[in-house]
This record gives structure tokens, C-alpha cells and sequence, in this order.
């Protein structure tokens, strides 16, 4: 389990500039809590650093948009180990806004539009067309 720091172009979001959106921010833990309800849902995962047990909250979008790709109460589980990646607070908490999230054996755990145009941004090469 750890963190990882990628470089990556700007992007925008309406309300979210509490969020660093130049760089995507990869953490592997295991869920301490789950919490699916407005205004959004919220993740408490339990990361090793550097030997150090971290809790971070990772938020994500509000639990109507996750239930349209099929998101309940039962989509994430307490004691089940994620790969999430997103953009990390500016102020340093351990605070994230998640765009991706993978189960311990690779499966992903459906996103919504926005988070999926974020991706897209943040997955292409310089110069490329698509």
C-alpha cells in the first residue's frame, strides 16, 4: 500500500478549487468507512506511508450521479482494499476527489461522466487527436 504522484495537464471544475487538478494522485489502502449519502459520497481509506498508518477522505460525487452507474449503499466495502486515484486538496490535508477507483483484484468500481471526461483529459498524450 502507498501513494503515488503523477504529473498531468489542467483541467476544470465547477466548485472544486479546493483541489489540485495538475497532478493525479494514486493511493492503495483498505476502506474504514463508507459513507453513501448527499450532498456526496465519502470514502475513509486507511493508507501505509512510509510505515505510518494515514486515514485520507476521498470524495466523490453525489450518490444520485453514482446511482445512475450503479452505485448503493452495498458498492464499497469496509475491510476491501481500493486503488483510488484523483486530485489531492491543495491545503495538504489528506483529502482526495476521486476519479478512479479499482478493487484489489483490478475489477473497477464504475464512474460517472465527469470523472470518466476527467480521465480522458489526463490519459492523453500531448498532440493527441482523439
Amino acid at each position: 500500500m502507498g501513494v503515488l504522484a503523477t504529473a498531468s495537464p489542467s483541467t476544470a471544475h465547477h466548485a472544486d478549487t479546493i483541489y489540485d487538478k495538475e497532478r493525479l494522485v494514486t493511493l492503495v489502502g483498505v476502506v474504514a468507512q463508507f459513507e453513501f449519502k448527499n450532498p456526496h459520497n465519502l470514502i475513509y481509506l486507511d493508507v501505509q506511508d512510509r510505515g505510518i498508518l494515514r486515514r485520507w477522505a476521498i470524495y466523490g460525487a453525489a450518490p444520485v450521479a453514482l446511482a445512475r452507474v450503479g452505485w448503493n449503499q452495498e458498492t464499497i466495502r469496509v475491510g476491501e482494499q481500493l486503488t483510488i486515484t484523483g486530485f489531492r486538496r491543495k491545503d495538504g490535508r489528506r483529502g482526495l476527489l476521486h476519479l478512479k477507483i479499482a478493487r484489489a483484484n483490478g475489477e473497477p468500481v464504475p464512474m460517472g461522466e465527469a470523472e470518466e471526461e476527467y480521465l480522458e483529459k489526463f490519459e492523453r498524450l500531448p498532440g493527441d487527436k482523439r
